[in-house]
């Protein structure tokens, strides 16, 4: 069946990959956590080495996708929770 929660934690550089592979995979209402996504602060502002810039890019991409709904918490590294939006889960 459908998905509740997904958690990525892995390589920071295939996040946006693994979003898009989990969310047909979810239910309506379930939740993607993403962790490190804050990464020690250097998401803000510009630069950064590769991971930082995919960082950068899903946070932007997480924040304007309209399949999700998404909340930023700033615990350890940062998480960013996913809830799949009603009308297009599972």
């Amino acid at each position: 069946g459908p998905i509740d929660l997904a958690f990525v934690d892995g390589l920071n550089t295939q996040y946006q990959q693994n979003f898009e592979d989990l969310l047909p995979l979810m239910r309506s209402g379930g939740t993607i956590v993403f962790d490190n996504v804050l990464w020690r602060g250097q998401v803000v502002g510009a630069g950064g080495d590769a991971q930082t810039r995919h960082l950068r890019e899903l946070n932007d991409a997480l924040a304007n996708d309209p399949r999700v709904t998404t909340t930023f918490l700033s615990l350890g590294d940062g998480l960013a929770l996913a809830t799949v939006n009603r009308t297009l889960g599972k």
